[in-house]
């Protein structure tokens, strides 16, 4: 199964809009999918875990357009706490490809992920990177930085 960009905003919006109203990570998100990459595809709905999103959405931000999904464990011991503070594109972008080679050479997904504001936990992650296809999904491009403070009203996504 592969997954492409226009399928990932959708995912990525309902994603947040779950995170919002319940305070919690979904266990997955149905995502459209094609059954190959070939002329005569078949879309077909998938339920993904969430580390599989995690890897998907990180995979699609350097990729050329599709990834395949693949099996991803769960992060082992994710880390419970909260960062705040802005991330800038070029940023979000590093982070994903360290998350995506770490998801690759593990099978598994992180437990955080290094960034300028400390270690970023699993659970902000898929919040990070979901508002960021969300936001995709809305304007046709990337934000230039994104506020975060987990499931704040403050909580902000901007493209300047």
């Amino acid at each position: 199964m592969y997954i492409v960009i226009a399928h990932m905003e959708e995912a990525g919006d309902r994603v947040t809009g779950f995170m919002k109203s319940e305070g919690r990570l979904p266990n997955y998100v149905n995502c459209l999918c094609y059954d190959t990459l070939e002329v005569d595809h078949n879309i077909v709905d998938q339920n993904v875990t969430m580390p599989q999103f995690l890897y998907m959405a990180t995979a699609l931000l350097g990729s050329n357009g599709s990834v395949e999904i693949r099996d991803v464990n769960p992060a082992s011991s994710p880390l419970d706490h909260m960062v705040s503070g802005q991330i800038l594109e070029s940023e979000y972008r590093s982070m994903a490809q360290n998350i995506k080679n770490f998801i690759e050479s593990n099978g598994k997904a992180p437990n955080y992920a290094n960034s300028s504001l400390g270690k970023i936990p699993f659970d902000m992650l898929i919040y990070i990177y979901a508002r960021i296809y969300s936001f995709m999904g809305s304007y046709h491009m990337p934000p230039e930085h994104i506020n975060i403070g987990f499931l704040q009203e403050d909580d902000s996504i901007e493209q300047v």
